[in-house]
């Protein structure tokens, strides 16, 4: 907790029980001491793996992370193309009650959390999500919420999904989670995490709201900085429309 606007001295001081404590009045000498106390927040990623058999196959996959699910989920069944719950932005797959859903994204604004509520109440054991933006790397999963997942959720390469749609629908597949625990650190390595409460403190940077879901509502998000286009500069219409790095969010 440094003592003077300078930064040149402090008091080192037991890290707060709730980070929300770093933004109280009163509770650092200067404002300067905010950035240090923050990084008392501890960031936890799952550690597991995931395996996706179709006929005796395994497809390269990840599996969905930071979300309340169980250390195993598993199930198998015939696979059907539920990409109308994004493309369409309908709320349920027909015909998809005790199948394996694959649905495929051609956008990285993606609610996984509500994605994957639609794929469990349309009766889906288990759900394939691949990325037409992602043609090689299977390891493109992100981070669902803290909201409950019910059913094996993984991700697969846009090529791999290409070939299941022509070749597979109907087929058998074996969709496995296991979740074997997690590895925490104090940075995380997405940026600062930040919420209403906890600004972004950096120069030219926002709060995307895309981490933390409570009551189907995001309420943090880790600090991004501003978009800018191919020629460096700001990119208003970016935070609107997915022109980059998948800056828009609802």
């Amino acid at each position: 907790d440094f003592h003077d606007v300078n930064e040149d001295f402090g008091v080192c001081r037991e890290c707060p029980t709730d980070i929300n404590d770093c933004y109280e009045a009163g509770f650092l000498a200067y404002e300067s001491g905010r950035r240090d106390c923050l990084s008392c927040r501890m960031h936890c990623d799952d550690i597991g793996r995931s395996k996706l058999v179709i006929d005796d196959i395994e497809i390269p996959s990840d599996f969905m992370h930071l979300a309340i699910q169980e250390s195993i989920l598993a199930a198998s069944g015939p696979i059907i193309d539920c990409s109308d719950l994004i493309r369409l932005g309908v709320d349920i797959c027909i015909g998809a009650r005790d199948k394996v859903c694959l649905v495929e994204a051609n956008t990285k604004n993606i609610k996984y959390w509500d994605l994957s509520q639609k794929a469990e109440d349309s009766g889906c054991v288990a759900l394939i999500l691949n990325a037409t933006y992602n043609e090689t790397n299977s390891k493109a999963c992100g981070f669902h919420s803290y909201d409950e997942l019910g059913i094996p959720f993984v991700c697969i390469s846009s090529n791999d999904g290409r070939r299941i749609r022509t070749s597979t629908i109907g087929k058998i597949a074996s969709v496995e989670v296991n979740i074997l625990g997690q590895a925490c650190q104090k940075d995380s390595p997405r940026g600062s995490i930040c919420s209403e409460k906890i600004p972004c403190s950096g120069e030219n940077e926002f709060c995307p709201y895309d981490k933390t879901v409570v009551d189907g509502e995001y309420i943090e998000g880790w600090c991004k900085p501003c978009p800018i286009d191919g020629y460096g500069n700001p990119s208003q219409l970016s935070c609107y429309f997915d022109f980059y790095e998948g800056y828009a969010r609802d």
